[in-house]
């Protein structure tokens, strides 16, 4: 895919490339590039989605890879020199990526992944071949060879005789008159005593050195000359059998040069998946969708966001299929440009087959994204900024087609003005007529102008408040921006003179239909910001509403949950009764068995009449009501209305809404003297402990923990764990709220670090 340099998606790629640790993740994130395959887009989004959600459920890292990554590409170079250590890093590294592809298999929410993850081969047979010659500490082992085995137990012994040989002259009789310390040094390979250079010619041997100041000499004494040349002809043989070793592991290793290179490219691809994860973790992110449209629902500049987070402003922007043409208008430092390169920018980074940073974004499948934005001015090639924008645009004509975003920033700026609008019209005809979708930026009343009567173009003014002299940073879609440079001229301090004159030239020169204009594109302002108000409200409103519908809907669960436990208790009750009854013993006396059984029969049908409106009601009675979770007083009945005390709240009601049942006052009474029994049991250890509600909305994850608590219950579990992953927030909050209420819940916490953190809630039942 083509796309233009001044949308800045190198820069984009530079924030990421902060956030990554993998060498071999940033060398593929270098040369990310957006692709024109919606198959291969839809492929790496799942990849994404699939890696952000087992990142928050399996709690792993990826290996450290800066060792290992340099060696990689040196096993190429059949010159390159090797260390022992290259080959333990080789060994810790597959090692370690052996056990991630364990750990990823073994989990079921890993399906995609899949792919990749059969290219990481195990290299079992040369890791354990490496093992045998080669420590943890990444030294060669003694036990490598038997001929290594040999040379370094003759090197122990000969260095044992050396020591001892030494330390007999620098203890001896006499020592301390010619031993400067009592201490042995090697020097270039020798074993030397210190000795004062005044005594050097009672001493025997050679001289290696000497301090600095002059008055000590390292000497290698006559004695020891010979086992100094023992050890040093070992130390050579020990070399070359570490060489060997080194080689007939480095061969090995080519030999399996194939395995090698299969495991490390599928181990970059997931590398980068994760580490993009991570760049993506608590960010507001929704994955693109791709149509005929171009939708952007509260969509932020990606740099901007990276920069300012929550200060950033999103953006509303639409060019549907019909539309080829967007102007967008306003003043300066209004967001014009700002919004022109959310477009591009947003375009490339979707066609990557990454997230955006919004709430929606919906995108045509555009080949090219071309671009004119900023200051072209050239000092190598002489050019004057108006030549350089003219040299580039010329460049996108030429290349621009049906499959083309062009945006163009200020379009025609820079010279004689009425020249310049004849030019950036000409050139917008130019591209429509190639099928191109062009989005302009302009000050231009004739771009304007041309937007207003070609009937496939949409107009967009940059909302500005003038009173504060600040940028909102919205677009107002149906609104011709003014570019208001007298207004700006004021608020920055201009002679009123001068401003006033201005004024007067522009009255001069205008017409009153154009007077007529602005007004109705300043009311027409108005109405558009009202209507973003009433968006903004009505969105508040579809939140609260959704809250309401989450908590009728766990007051019906509740319900159920009752009714469920008064038809087992009376049914219980029943037959007890039935029981008593068949015995010979005496029971308890009739009157009081009709009683039971009766006001058992009353809670029977109460519970099967609930979905009706209760019937007979009359004033004084109290009525339980579902809708509402409350308990009422029947304070009057008139007719098909009723007039009901809820709590110290007296509402009117129709007697349709009265659906629940009553409540027998003296029933009431005798299940708040009913003594609790406690039923002690075991835990069922066959029943989980922990939940996973990642990627599902509120109201499934909902379904799925109620069902959970439910079974943990049962199998007398007195604590569980909750996987609702981070994201933006809302699963865990909603989740919450549902806890925060119900009765079968003793508390909840955020988990510990080790446990999950933020990603995890901790419920005591």
């Amino acid at each position: 895919m083509k796309y233009s340099d001044s949308l800045e998606f190198e820069k984009f790629k530079e924030i990421a490339d902060s956030e990554f640790t993998s060498l071999f993740a940033k060398e593929k994130l270098s040369s990310l590039h957006p692709v024109n395959n919606l198959r291969k887009i839809d492929e790496k989004q799942k990849l994404l989605g699939e890696t952000l959600t087992i990142r928050e459920i399996l709690k792993i890292a990826l290996p450290d890879d800066s060792g290992y990554h340099e060696f990689y590409y040196r096993l190429k170079d059949p010159y390159a020199s090797f260390m022992v250590e290259d080959i333990g890093k080789f060994r810790d590294f597959h090692k370690d990526v052996s056990e991630l592809k364990k750990t990823l298999i073994e989990s079921d929410n890993v399906v995609s992944l899949r792919d990749i993850l059969k290219n990481m081969f195990s290299l079992s047979g040369l890791i354990e071949t490496i093992d045998k010659k080669v420590t943890y500490d990444c030294k060669v082992k003694d036990s490598a060879t038997p001929e290594l085995k040999k040379i370094r137990s003759s090197l122990k012994t000969t260095r044992q005789r050396l020591i001892d040989s030494l330390n007999k002259l620098m203890f001896g009789r006499n020592s301390d008159k010619f031993v400067q310390e009592q201490v042995i040094k090697e020097i270039k390979g020798r074993f030397v005593i210190p000795v004062k250079s005044n005594f050097r010619q009672y001493f025997s041997g050679v001289v290696y050195s000497s301090s600095n100041t002059g008055q000590t000499l390292y000497v290698e004494p006559t004695a020891v000359i010979d086992l100094n040349n023992d050890f040093e002809n070992l130390k050579s043989r020990e070399s070359d059998e570490v060489y060997k070793i080194l080689r007939m592991l480095l061969d090995a290793i080519k030999s399996h040069i194939y395995e090698v290179t299969t495991t490390v490219n599928a181990y970059t691809d997931f590398a980068y998946y994760f580490e993009m994860a991570k760049f993506y973790k608590n960010k507001m992110y929704t994955f693109p969708e791709f149509g005929e449209d171009v939708i952007f629902d509260s969509v932020h500049h990606p740099l901007i966001y990276l920069l300012k987070g929550a200060e950033s402003v999103p953006i509303d922007f639409v060019l549907r299929r019909d539309n080829d043409l967007a102007v967008i208008t306003g003043p300066n430092t209004g967001g014009k440009t700002a919004a022109l390169k959310s477009a591009g920018l947003n375009c490339i980074i979707a066609k990557c087959g990454l997230p955006v940073f919004g709430n929606t974004l919906k995108m045509a499948d555009f080949h090219s994204v071309f671009a004119d934005i900023g200051d072209k001015q050239s000092l190598i090639l002489d050019l004057s900024t108006f030549s350089s924008h003219m040299l580039n645009i010329k460049n996108i004509l030429e290349e621009a087609d049906k499959n083309s975003l062009v945006l163009l920033d200020e379009l025609g700026t820079g010279t004689e003005p009425k020249e310049g609008a004849a030019l950036a019209v000409s050139i917008i005809e130019y591209l429509l007529e190639k099928d191109a979708k062009v989005v302009v930026t302009t000050h231009f009343s004739e771009v304007k102008n041309y937007a207003l009567k070609y009937k496939e173009a949409i107009i967009y003014s940059v909302d500005f408040d003038y009173e504060n002299f600040l940028p909102k940073y919205r677009l107002l879609s149906g609104v011709v921006g003014k570019s208001n440079p007298l207004v700006i001229a004021g608020k920055l301090g201009f002679n009123e003179t001068v401003i006033k004159n201005a004024e007067n030239i522009i009255a001069r020169n205008s017409s009153q239909a154009e007077f007529k204009l602005d007004e109705l594109n300043e009311q027409k302002a108005a109405l558009e910001r009202r209507l973003f108000e009433l968006r903004q409200h009505e969105q508040n409103v579809l939140e609260q509403k959704e809250d309401v519908e989450r908590r009728e809907k766990e007051i019906n669960r509740k319900l159920r949950m009752k009714e469920s436990e008064i038809l087992e208790e009376s049914y219980s009750l029943l037959q007890k009764l039935k029981r008593k009854v068949k015995s010979k013993k005496p029971v308890y006396p009739e009157k009081q068995l009709d009683e039971d059984i009766n006001a058992t029969e009353e809670k029977l049908n109460n519970v099967k009449k609930h979905d009706k409106p209760v019937e007979n009601i009359s004033k004084g009675d109290t009525v339980f009501l579902e809708k509402y979770n409350k308990e009422a007083e029947i304070l009057d009945v008139d007719k098909d209305r009723v007039y009901v005390d809820m709590g110290g709240i007296k509402v009117k009601m129709s007697k349709n809404d009265i659906i629940g049942r009553k409540i027998n006052k003296n029933a009431k009474e005798s299940v708040k003297s009913a003594k609790k029994v406690k039923v002690s049991t075991p835990p069922n250890t066959a029943v989980k402990r922990e939940i996973v509600v990642v990627g599902k909305t509120v109201d499934e994850a909902w379904d799925r923990v109620d069902k959970f608590i439910d079974e943990a219950i049962l199998a007398n579990i007195s604590e569980i764990f909750i996987i609702h992953g981070r994201g933006s927030g809302a699963l865990k909050r909603g989740i919450r709220d549902f806890l925060k209420d119900d009765v079968r819940v003793n508390s909840y916490k955020e988990a510990s670090p080790k446990e999950g953190g933020s990603a995890v809630t901790v419920v005591n039942l």
